[in-house]
């Protein structure tokens, strides 16, 4: 209840106290004490006047009515504070949705501009190293770490990601030779059922393939719904048993910074949850598109070999349960 309710609802109080204590002191003493005077009175002053006996009598029944009147609350006046209450409420749940949204807008502001110049300001050193040193398998996958990190190591407060949330990123490197889209690079939650570095694609096949030949990020929110399930789904033998659960909502981003059609990307950076709906914020497309294009600037500057930087891919039935999860970082 605000400050100002309880000062008006102690003044209606305060008011009505007042009318009550002198409406009991009129109804028990004053009309009394008239009433007796009056009956003792009616019938020598009928004699001297009849209308002077009704007036008095009009006059005393009126002043009783108005005595109880004044004893009982007025409810019209709570009914009004209410009432009045009931719309600064609404107000005030009005303004704070308005600064929630408002609190959303500046996150994502900021989201993106901490991003772009972060993404710069790594594109900048890596092309500086890159020079310098060249590049090979092992400071490929460090700059996929240093890119990559917000992602993994803050995707509560980026994405949302909750502790038990089976969420997945990984980087797939476009292999021409092979014409297939290889795993290099995943990180995890640790309640994530899948193994390894998980499966290959082909281009067109699944979501990753589709945004790799579409040439566009692909969001879905609900990967199980029957109008994109066929996008979204392995087929045959690479449909695993938990992919409907662990796969629910899809975030896949080219690797590329050319927008020739003719051009195929360097593979497709993936981000996966079993939420729905976790990657709708169209400042998270911004983001992941940054971090997919500086991945894209490191692969263009260093004019290496792309298969070389490629890992082998590690079969799906291998025992390697638990590389690359990050189920023990408190901020996941």
């Amino acid at each position: 209840m605000s400050d100002v309710f309880k000062h008006e609802f102690a003044k209606i109080f305060s008011r009505q106290v007042q009318h009550h204590t002198a409406s009991i002191a009129l109804l028990q003493v004053v009309l009394p004490v008239s009433l007796a005077v009056l009956s003792a009175s009616t019938g020598y002053l009928w004699n001297i006047s009849h209308w002077l006996v009704i007036v008095l009598w009009i006059v005393l029944i009126v002043f009783w009515i108005l005595s109880w009147w004044k004893s009982h609350p007025n409810y019209s006046d709570i009914h009004r504070l209410l009432l009045q209450k009931q719309n600064d409420d609404s107000l005030i749940l009005d303004l704070n949705n308005e600064a929630s949204e408002l609190k959303s807008i500046v996150n994502n502001l900021y989201l993106k501009n901490i991003a772009s110049f972060s993404y710069r300001a790594m594109s900048v050193k890596y092309i500086q190293e890159i020079k310098n040193n060249g590049i090979d398998h092992s400071y490929f996958n460090e700059v996929l770490d240093e890119i990559l990190s917000p992602i993994y190591l803050q995707g509560d407060m980026i994405f949302g990601f909750k502790i038990s949330e089976k969420w997945n990123v990984g980087v797939y490197i476009h292999q021409k030779d092979e014409r297939i889209l290889k795993s290099v690079w995943r990180r995890k939650s640790s309640s994530h059922p899948s193994l390894g570095l998980g499966r290959d694609w082909v281009p067109g096949e699944g979501h990753v393939g589709k945004a790799f030949i579409d040439r566009r990020p692909i969001f879905t929110g609900d990967a199980n719904d029957d109008s994109v399930a066929q996008l979204c789904r392995a087929r045959g033998s690479k449909q695993l048993e938990y992919d409907n659960s662990a796969y629910v909502s899809f975030a896949s981003v080219p690797i590329s910074i050319s927008e020739d059609d003719d051009c195929d990307p360097y593979g497709v950076l993936v981000v996966t949850s079993d939420i729905e709906d976790r990657f709708a914020e169209a400042s998270l497309t911004e983001f992941l598109m940054h971090a997919a294009e500086t991945i894209a600037v490191v692969l263009e500057v260093s004019e290496a070999d792309i298969g070389c930087l490629v890992n082998a891919n590690h079969d799906i039935y291998e025992e390697t349960n638990g590389e690359h999860d990050v189920g023990s970082n408190p901020k996941i």
